[in-house]
């Protein structure tokens, strides 16, 4: 039988995204279903280096350079669709905005018969900006609409990361373009690249005592503020904190406001930095165990599941797929605005009055890219193309 043709088109790609799920999905697809895949993207200053194939996954640039107007580059994509897609067995598009609504609907208005596939990555506040539109009357709305319908009613499917954006997506004005053709698919792990690396985890005994965040510090999503709250009201013990990743320029006068009204604080509140090394990072989640999200918003939270594989202990604001990922009951929600609450959670622990040895009867194997695909994606794709 002949290998069908999977393709991504990205309004924005670097190497950072090697590692994340915009990469990781095609991969684990060419991996579990035997596509060819394809990752198309807009070339510019900081990504003119990429390769030409990377795992296996064929990269192709489209010249587009800095700072130039999306519109321009849709006309490039279009043309590159003028071309290919008869070619694309599957087209596969993110986000539910119009950037990306159009090229799925003109890959569909190009080639009928192909997959048009959406990996929405959206947060319930996103969910509820679609609905609210969708409930205006206004002229400019009911025109926009139009676009939304063709863009909705032609994808074959959407998938979404959490249970509570996609329960808002099966409500009231959205539910006739979402249900039937929406699935849940959570984000998941690189167990390839792990097992690469050697990595193997630890048991609890093997742990130390650390809480752990990662992420971009000091960034308005990220609310670090409540987390170095929540930690500074707690009996930290033989304990210790460690913050990785960039720090934003802007929130550094904060961190250093902090630590001088808390100079004992130093020496247990520590800031790492980036890691973009992948063995080291993993290596860190590894060893800690106890993770913390502290985000006033996340699409889902790709962070919460590489804490669930390496069996830490979650303490998470209630965003993204948080909810999802403590179901099995490997952590608990922290209100995202009251510290107090949070450092309440952390005292029970370095007191040894709140179990965190949890992951007895909880199969983390689950959370493998691989699983995720082969046993969620690989189907809910089959059934559409025997349909055909």
């Amino acid at each position: 039988m002949k290998r069908k043709n999977f393709t991504l088109i990205l309004n924005h790609f670097d190497d950072d995204y090697l590692g994340r799920d915009v990469f990781l999905v095609p991969y684990y697809i060419q991996k579990e279903c035997g596509y060819n895949v394809t990752i198309v993207y807009p070339q510019t200053g900081s990504n003119q280096n990429l390769p030409g194939t990377y795992r296996g996954i064929t990269l192709h640039p489209i010249k587009h350079g800095d700072n130039k107007s999306p519109h321009i580059y849709f006309l490039k994509v279009a043309a590159y669709l003028i071309k290919n897609a008869k070619k694309i067995d599957i087209l596969m598009s993110l986000y539910i905005l119009m950037k990306s609504g159009r090229i799925a609907l003109l890959y569909k208005l190009l080639n009928p018969k192909g997959i048009s596939f959406v990996k929405l990555d959206i947060p319930t506040y996103m969910v509820e900006r679609v609905s609210a539109f969708f409930k205006d009357k206004g002229a400019k709305a009911r025109f926009k609409k139009i676009f939304y319908r063709a863009y909705f009613k032609r994808v074959n499917l959407f998938c979404c990361e959490s249970s509570d954006s996609l329960d808002l997506l099966l409500k009231d004005d959205l539910n006739p373009y979402f249900r039937d053709k929406t699935i849940l698919f959570e984000n998941g792990c690189d167990d390839d690249l792990i097992k690469e690396l050697g990595i193997t985890t630890k048991s609890f005994e093997e742990k130390e005592n650390i809480f752990i965040t990662v992420g971009r510090l000091g960034t308005y999503e990220k609310h670090t503020d409540l987390l170095l709250q929540g930690l500074k009201n707690i009996d930290f013990k033989d304990w210790k904190a460690y913050l990785v990743g960039p720090v934003k320029e802007e929130f550094k006068p904060y961190i250093d406001k902090f630590f001088k009204e808390n100079p004992l604080l130093k020496e247990k509140i520590i800031f790492m930095g980036p890691i973009y090394d992948k063995k080291e990072l993993w290596e860190f989640y590894n060893k800690a165990k106890v993770f913390i999200l502290s985000s006033l918003t996340e699409s889902s939270g790709l962070v919460l599941y590489e804490a669930k594989f390496f069996k830490n202990y979650i303490i998470s604001t209630p965003v993204g797929a948080a909810s999802n990922v403590i179901a099995d009951g490997c952590g608990i929600l922290t209100d995202m605005h009251d510290p107090q609450i949070m450092a309440n959670i952390l005292n029970e622990i370095t007191a040894k009055e709140r179990e965190i040895n949890v992951y007895d009867n909880i199969d983390t194997l689950k959370l493998h890219w691989s699983s995720q695909v082969s046993s969620i994606l690989k189907p809910a794709l089959n059934k559409i193309i025997n349909n055909d």
